[in-house]
């Protein structure tokens, strides 16, 4: 497996969006990218380490649920709370990096199948809107359907 590079970090990193809650583990994205800015070698490191020996630490994968009232409600109801989990910074910073990788290696080998649109760059429900679109009317002009009356 090729290593993590201190730019595939530091894109992730940048992207951090800030002001965000922080996780179980109380780190929030701004000391996480500080972490990394102060010393971009050690943080490459750390994340080397746990890809080569193939471990994503337990702590960063457990979320902390915040409920979140929903306005004009009776909020002595749970239907009436919206629940979130905030994962830590740590976890999803070193997801973004794997999924980047994962997306890449499957696009670039052609793994996926052409009528995947969902979670791909560049594909979404439009274009497989699109798709059903031209299927149907390739489908009327071949006389396998009454044309549409729109």
């Amino acid at each position: 497996m090729v290593d993590i590079s201190t730019g595939e970090i530091a894109a992730v990193i940048d992207n951090l969006k800030p002001k965000k809650a922080a996780g179980l583990d109380g780190i929030p994205g701004e000391i996480i990218k500080e972490f990394f800015y102060a010393n971009p070698e050690w943080f490459t490191e750390l994340l080397n380490q746990l890809l080569r020996r193939g471990n994503f630490p337990e702590i960063w994968k457990v979320a902390r649920v915040v409920l979140i009232p929903k306005e004009d409600r009776d909020l002595t109801h749970a239907k009436d709370y919206r629940p979130i989990c905030i994962l830590p910074c740590w976890g999803k910073e070193f997801d973004k990096i794997l999924s980047e990788r994962l997306s890449f290696h499957l696009e670039n080998n052609n793994l996926l199948h052409p009528l995947q649109f969902g979670f791909r760059k560049k594909r979404s429900t439009i274009h497989a809107l699109h798709n059903i679109m031209k299927y149907i009317q390739e489908a009327q002009d071949r006389g396998m359907l009454p044309a549409s009356s729109h």
